[in-house]
């Protein structure tokens, strides 16, 4: 997974095994001059054997965020999002986004997207209506208050999702539009 934002780019590297097997990394480079150069690799505080952080990435300004759709921490692969932010001298870890209806292998982060201050998380194993893993996507939108941090504002799902549709498979977000993919709709 790949984002970039200016002369920023972040990579996922989920395969990584730093904090045990798919434990996961991502790598954030800066462009200086015409090279691009690593400045740090991202790892979760709590990184955990088979969490897959890194499996998608998005950047905005000097927000990142990273998913690990098999995080464990609320309920088994339920998943979560990382954020981290610029400090003028490195990127430091936020926040961890997790849904308020957290559920076994729902995983949240399957894909992410980011536009100022608001993100999309897709969730495929969501079941909705009955039909196990339709998916959803939920939006976060960032609340400035003290302290400032993102917060859940919606959680989008169809109406006709179908069994095994995995809504929210990919996701893109631009100012007031988010457009989400459902890799298994017939």
């Amino acid at each position: 997974s790949v984002g970039i934002s200016g002369d920023v780019a972040v990579i996922g590297a989920e395969g990584n095994g730093e904090a045990g097997y798919l434990s996961g990394a991502a790598y954030v480079f800066r462009r200086v001059g015409s090279a691009w150069v690593q400045e740090q690799k991202l790892t979760a505080s709590d990184a955990f054997e088979g969490d897959r952080f890194g499996r998608a990435v998005a950047i905005s300004g000097e927000t990142v965020m990273v998913t690990a759709f098999q995080d464990d921490n609320v309920q088994a692969n339920a998943g979560a999002v990382y954020v981290f932010r610029w400090d003028g001298t490195r990127w430091v870890e936020r926040q961890k986004l997790v849904a308020p209806d957290a559920f076994v292998a729902h995983q949240l982060g399957w894909s992410v997207s980011i536009d100022r201050d608001v993100a999309a998380v897709g969730q495929i194993g969501d079941s909705f209506a009955g039909n196990p893993e339709s998916g959803a996507v939920y939006v976060f939108r960032w609340n400035p208050g003290t302290p400032g941090s993102w917060v859940q504002e919606q959680k989008l799902a169809p109406p006709d999702l179908g069994l095994y549709d995995h809504f929210g498979f990919s996701v893109s977000v631009k100012g007031t539009v988010i457009v989400a993919g459902a890799q298994n709709v017939a």
